[in-house]
């Protein structure tokens, strides 16, 4: 195991107050000296110095270098970040075989993220993590995925509880369990996963996994669409259009589907046309002010 001194430690944290107050030029020169001498949070520090191009000329080559050594000598961090580099193809040729490897040790320590990826790496929805199309590290396989999913959403990882939630709704893995894949949603959604939110907003309307709640249906797709999300605005209009779960509003309902239709949201061009015709010239265009209005506030 890896003794640092005291002195040492101490010289690690002014060249890190340095960079995080960037001045990159005094943690370079205060890290240079603890990186040669083998201080794995100082090589690991110039990794990132050289992948950002902080303070340094971007060099890919060189962040790669000094993660490989903190990595070897079990740097968590640097473990991860060399996944990373891996996976965006930053590393050359067997670089998804190379990303996998170095994810794993990552994970093997515990990191959160890593078992997240490591996971998605065994799923089949791994775009997000992988730049890489039809080619695979690993054969798919659901079950590992979700065992790993599991470990790093107990350590309260957002994407892992929202992936546990799918995987239980999908029956991919597991046994499927509506019960549990909304356990997972609502742990995600507490974190703020709008994907999540917005699946709950399905769950609780239709019933399956909780009792049917059009209001509480309202409530999360609301949490979705106000973030954003462009089939949780349309959902949220067809509520407020039909008065279900809320009030029954034309102008409130307008303003959602304007908002997702505008977002390129398919569903909601068609039901913009339709209520379009239900409602008065005037509320048309009290509905669109609003819809500006909120889209001037979320920009």
């Amino acid at each position: 195991m890896l003794s640092i001194s005291v002195g040492a430690q101490a010289d690690i944290s002014e060249a890190e107050i340095a960079y995080k107050n960037g001045d990159f030029k005094t943690a370079l020169k205060d890290l240079l000296p603890l990186a040669k001498n083998g201080n794995p949070i100082a090589q690991f520090d110039l990794g990132l110095m050289y992948a950002q191009g902080s303070g340094v000329e971007q060099d890919n080559k060189k962040a790669l270098g000094w993660y490989l050594k903190a990595a070897n000598q079990g740097y968590v961090y640097a473990q991860f970040n060399l996944g990373l580099m891996y996976s965006e193809g930053k590393g050359g040729a067997g670089s998804l075989k190379k990303a996998m490897s170095w994810y794993s040790k990552a994970a093997q320590q515990g990191d959160a993220d890593a078992e997240f990826t490591v996971g998605a790496m065994y799923d089949d929805n791994n775009s997000s993590v992988l730049e890489y199309k039809n080619i695979r590290a690993v054969p798919l396989d659901y079950v590992k995925a979700v065992d790993w999913y599991r470990k790093a959403a107990e350590q309260n990882n957002m994407q892992a509880q929202y992936m546990l939630g799918v995987k239980y709704a999908n029956g991919e893995g597991v046994e499927q369990d509506y019960n549990k894949a909304v356990e997972w949603y609502l742990k995600a959604a507490g974190q703020g996963d709008i994907r999540a939110q917005y699946n709950l907003g399905i769950k609780y309307a239709s019933g399956q996994g909780v009792t049917q709640n059009l209001s509480e249906s309202a409530i999360w797709y609301r949490e979705a669409a106000e973030r954003g999300h462009t089939a949780a605005q349309n959902n949220l209009g067809v509520m407020h259009a039909n008065g279900q779960g809320v009030s029954q509003d034309w102008v409130e309902a307008y303003k959602w589907i304007f908002l997702a239709a505008s977002a390129g949201n398919e569903n909601a061009k068609e039901n913009k046309k339709m209520i379009e015709a239900r409602m008065s010239k005037k509320q048309i265009e009290d509905a669109v002010d609003l819809a500006k209005a909120w889209q001037k506030s979320h920009q």
